[in-house]
């Protein structure tokens, strides 16, 4: 969280991993970067993940496994995610659109 409060009043990032820096990056061009992404929670996240990958061919990632999945697309995209996985019987526990966030960002570069 403290990338985060980084991000309100800084415009060039310096990303440190272990100590060496692993990537400089200024404020216009992480949000040129960042990725949209809509964020899905259901307890039947085996089903959704089957439905995701055969009915809608969109890319996504499980982030948490007992929940939460990344679904990377639009938001015109949640209209036919609701759609499909209503149809599959796959209840929704939360649907809703984010953007990927400094702190994000960087978790992703040292994975």
């Amino acid at each position: 969280h403290i990338l985060s409060e980084l991000y309100l009043v800084a415009n060039r990032f310096g990303l440190l991993d272990q100590g060496k820096i692993i990537r400089e990056i200024s404020k216009a061009e992480f949000e040129t970067l960042s990725e949209d992404y809509i964020v899905l929670k259901t307890a039947d996240q085996e089903r959704a993940c089957q439905v995701l990958k055969e009915q809608i061919q969109l890319q996504f990632k499980v982030v948490n496994p007992e929940n939460e999945i990344h679904i990377f697309g639009n938001e015109q995209d949640v209209k036919q995610i609701l759609k499909q996985l209503t149809l599959a019987d796959v209840a929704i526990d939360e649907i809703y659109f984010a953007r990927q966030n400094l702190e994000e960002y960087f978790t992703q570069l040292v994975e």
